[in-house]
């Protein structure tokens, strides 16, 4: 019976989704903005798309704020980072 037990919870382990395979392309979410701030989500292109709070920020994305320009971010390991005025930074992961 242990073992029956045993086996039934590895499968359940092995089919059940995990919630940090599905964030793994995260690298940050905005915690705080003010001013213009957006993400150039294809390097190969110049069209931005405005950031506001909660967003998320991909590996290879390009954060860029503009002369009033300023953003908080969170990292997956709780840490933070900030982007002040006139910032172009490219996102990448460890």
């Amino acid at each position: 019976m242990r073992t029956t037990y045993t086996l039934l919870i590895a499968v359940a382990f092995l089919i059940s989704p995990r919630p940090a395979q599905a964030q793994s392309s995260s690298i940050a979410t905005m915690l705080d903005q003010r001013g213009s701030i957006s993400v150039i989500k294809d390097p190969n292109s110049t069209y931005q798309t405005a950031l506001f709070i909660g967003n998320h920020v991909k590996a290879g994305q390009i954060i860029t704020t503009g002369s009033d320009g300023y953003g908080k971010f969170q990292v997956q390991d709780g840490s933070t980072f900030e982007v002040f005025p006139d910032a172009r930074l490219i996102s990448t992961a460890r």
